[in-house]
Parts: C-alpha cells; sequence; structure tokens
C-alpha cells in the first residue's frame, strides 16, 4: 500500500488529532486512516464558483450603494450574515 507523509504539523493540530484517536480507543495512525478514508468516499461539496461570483457582484454592488453613508446607518453584522449565506453552506 503507499504511504503518506505529513510534515510540519503544528504541536497543537497533532495534540488534537492524539486527543481524538485517544477518545475512539484508536491509535493515531488507525484514526488518521479512518479521516482520509472518509474523505475519499464522501468529499466535502466544493462551492459553486458561479453562486459564489453571483454573491461577490452582489456584495460589492450594495459596498457601492453604501459607499458615502455614515456608519451609523449601517447593520455591519447584518451584512456580514447576508454576505455569508444561508448556515451551514460553504459557498
Amino acid at each position: 500500500m503507499p504511504n503518506i507523509l505529513v510534515r510540519d504539523v503544528p504541536p497543537f493540530v497533532h495534540e488534537r488529532l492524539v486527543e481524538e484517536a485517544r477518545e475512539r480507543g484508536q491509535s493515531l495512525q488507525q484514526y488518521l486512516l479512518s479521516q482520509l478514508r472518509r474523505l475519499a468516499m464522501d468529499p466535502p461539496p466544493r462551492p459553486d464558483s458561479e453562486a459564489f461570483l453571483d454573491r461577490m457582484a452582489a456584495l460589492s454592488a450594495e459596498a457601492e450603494r453604501l459607499r458615502g453613508h455614515p456608519v451609523a446607518d449601517v447593520d455591519a453584522a447584518a451584512l456580514i450574515r447576508e454576505g455569508r449565506g444561508p448556515l451551514g453552506s460553504d459557498v
């Protein structure tokens, strides 16, 4: 079987992975292999580039519309939430 070597893993990442493996009663090797298998079999959805570009255009238009308005007239948190899209969306 092929091998994979990952260099320069930050200590906090290594510690977290070791902790996850320990909680599952697995070695670090077993845990990482199970996670790699999971990623290979069920990869996370890729962002839709067209939808992303549409969102960026809409945000740019909104920024242009708001240019020159006092900050007090803008609900920054609402704009950020709107820009992020629905919860759980990775686009």
